[in-house]
């Protein structure tokens, strides 16, 4: 979890640009609440696209669907 919360600075000093599972253009990470697990991308230098990601130690909550870590952390106020 620490790493994929933690990826940008690591990313960036590697000249890698991260982006999320919507590719919407933001690089924060993406829970699949149905794991649940964080998730985040980025394409390496020879263009392979590679995925951050880690299982988080919670209770699964498929009907969220992927959400933001941000609306993950408040999760109960969502439903």
């Amino acid at each position: 979890l620490i790493l994929v919360l933690f990826y940008g600075k690591f990313l960036n000093e590697k000249g890698l640009k991260p982006y999320n599972f919507l590719n919407d253009g933001t690089d924060k990470p993406m829970v699949f609440a149905w794991m649940p697990a964080i998730a985040i991308y980025f394409n390496d230098p020879d263009g392979h696209y590679l995925e951050f990601i880690s299982i988080l130690d919670e209770e699964a909550r498929p009907e969220l669907g992927v959400i933001s870590y941000n609306e993950w952390t408040n999760r109960d106020k969502l439903t």
